[in-house]
């Protein structure tokens, strides 16, 4: 278990647990611009383990932008199953008014 990354600062926390089959990536703070950099490297460590599946729980995360959508859309290309689990209802209107549900798929 990772309980938070250096050099995300106060505006994003993250942490990674699970294990080959799953992996949860959960998030809290602010993801976008200034702090999408440690969530990609910690991403590529992830992806290189080939996890059946990459959940990010997003519950925590209370703001999103560009950034942030475009590291989840990418990472999405990167592996066989991604979700997203108890996204806020900011973090879903965004995903949803974006069309990329299908890509992202929600769970409650």
């Amino acid at each position: 278990m990772d309980s938070g990354y250096p050099g995300a600062g106060d505006l994003l926390s993250i942490e990674v647990t699970g294990g080959p089959s799953e992996t949860v990536i959960t998030l809290s703070g602010e993801l976008d611009l200034s702090s999408v950099g440690p969530l990609q490297k910690k991403v590529d460590e992830v992806v290189a383990g080939e996890p059946d599946t990459v959940v990010f729980d997003l519950s925590d995360l209370n703001f999103l932008d560009s950034t942030g959508i475009g590291l989840l859309v990418r990472t999405s290309g990167r592996i066989d199953s991604i979700k997203i689990r108890n996204p806020s209802p900011f973090v879903r209107q965004i995903i949803q008014m974006m069309g990329l549900a299908g890509a992202l798929p929600i769970e409650p």
